[in-house]
Order: structure tokens, then sequence, then C-alpha cells
């Protein structure tokens, strides 16, 4: 059967009961608007091919439902904005996680703390089983000619 000459309608049923050339059909003829719609929300080509990809994968996941739609664009469309908001609402969250953590670490260079640090640490390898002992002096041996 030449799955291009069907209808979406058509398409839909078939892909109910799992046909995937149907299924890749309905991506052949939808995919360039999902993509295209995505990329607007995201401003990402390569963001959107991702979101897109997600868009079809939740498309072959929910084919059972898919006898319920009546134009496949509109349903696929749907899906596509729910997953950019989806994207952006994450991106928020952790760009605001990464700016109270970025917040929270001093702005300049205390020379005397990080001095103090290092002699904290000298004093502490001392405690340090017998092979790691030995690590810490070649290491800040090897490394201390350039501060």
């Amino acid at each position: 059967m030449r799955h291009s000459f069907l209808t979406d309608e058509e398409l839909l049923s078939l892909l109910k009961g799992g046909d995937q050339f149907a299924y890749t059909e309905i991506y052949n003829r939808h995919y360039n608007v999902v993509f295209r719609f995505v990329r607007k929300y995201l401003r990402s080509s390569e963001l959107a091919a991702d979101i897109s990809q997600n868009v079809f994968l939740k498309c072959w996941e929910q084919r059972e439902q898919s006898v319920l739609i009546r134009e496949p664009a509109s349903w696929l469309l749907t899906i596509a904005k729910r997953q950019a908001i989806d994207f952006l609402r994450r991106a928020s969250v952790e760009q605001t996680a990464l700016s109270t953590i970025l917040a929270s670490y001093p702005t300049h260079q205390n020379k005397a703390e990080e001095d103090q640090f290092s002699l904290d640490y000298c004093d502490s390898n001392f405690e340090l089983p017998d092979p790691t002992s030995h690590t810490y002096p070649l290491t800040y041996t090897l490394f201390s000619w350039s501060t």
C-alpha cells in the first residue's frame, strides 16, 4: 500500500494499529512544520531538532489515542508547544539555580585565605596513611614553581 496517497485521517487510523509506514509518512509530512515551529520558540536549530524528535516519539507512544485526533498537524504542534515550554521552564530553573550558586562564591581572591588553606592542608597531610602522604609533597614540589 502506498501511504503517500492516504489522507492524514487514514494514516492516523493505520498508525493506531502500529503501522510503521504510516508513522514514517506522518513524520515525513509534518517534521519540517514542527521543526520550524519549535525553532521559533527556542531560537536554536539544535534544540529544535531534539524537541522535534521528542514530539514524534510521543506521537508513536500515544498512537492508540490518535483515533480521537482529527488534524494531526494541530496535534503535533500542540505536543511541540508543550515540549518547548517544558524545556524553557527547566532551563529557567537551572539558570536560577546556577545564578544562586555563583552568587554565593566570593568575587575577589583572598591571598591570605588561600595561603592559610595550603598550610592547613600541608599540616593535615601528616595524618594520611603512609602511601598517600608521599603523593602530596611530590605534587606540591612539582607545581610550587608556578606560584
